[in-house]
Order: C-alpha cells, then sequence, then structure tokens
C-alpha cells in the first residue's frame, strides 16, 4: 500500500484510534489525560467506530481494507471477529477509564449529609 491509496476515512481512522490508545495509556498508567468527559463518550464512540469501519465502510470499499482484498468472504469476517476480539481489552479499559477511575478524577463519592460534620 502506498501512502496514494490512503484516504480521509483511513486518516480519520488513524486520528481516531491514537486517541484511543491514549486513554488506554491513561488507564493503564493511572494518569489524567484530558477529561473524563471525554472518555465516558469515546466508551461508546470507539467500538461503534470500529463498528462502522469494519462492518459499513469494509464491505463497500470505502477503505483501502476492503472485503475484496481478502481472498474470501470466510477471511475478510474472520479477520473482523480476530479483530474485534483483540480489541476488547481497549474497549473494556476506555470504559473502566471513563466510568469506573473515580478517584483518579477526583470524583469519589462523598459522604452523605448525615455523616458529615456541622461547622
Amino acid at each position: 500500500m502506498s501512502l496514494a491509496t490512503i484516504n480521509a476515512l483511513g486518516v480519520t481512522a488513524l486520528v481516531l484510534s491514537t486517541l484511543g490508545f491514549a486513554g488506554l495509556f491513561g488507564y493503564a498508567h493511572a494518569r489524567r489525560i484530558l477529561g473524563n468527559g471525554l472518555w465516558r463518550a469515546w466508551a461508546v464512540s470507539q467500538p461503534l467506530w470500529d463498528a462502522f469501519f469494519a462492518l459499513i465502510a469494509g464491505p463497500l470499499g470505502w477503505t483501502t481494507l476492503d472485503a475484496g482484498a481478502a481472498t474470501n468472504e470466510i477471511d475478510y469476517w474472520g479477520g473482523v471477529a480476530l479483530g474485534a476480539l483483540v480489541m476488547l481489552p481497549l474497549y473494556i479499559a476506555l470504559f473502566r477509564y471513563g466510568y469506573r477511575s473515580q478517584a483518579l478524577w477526583g470524583l469519589a463519592e462523598r459522604p452523605p449529609l448525615s455523616a458529615r460534620t456541622s461547622p
């Protein structure tokens, strides 16, 4: 594949995937990167983007990684299934980073009002 065959959708996929891997890095190293609202949205957006890329854009030939490049349909869909399996840890990490890392984001639950001391 040469640089001339890379289209806008492929560049978009690269940028968006890089953002997802930045979230994975932040989760793995317990570092705050950007805001947790972004990662909450991204926990949903990343799998949806990957599904669009593999299930719609690829078979329609909008990418350089289209279904016609595989030797047969089983090879293509097997690759899609394997890709989803490989990406599963990323999806879980993004979810946990955005929704379950409350202490990291300074959003740990506060005690109820009845348990707080009055001033």
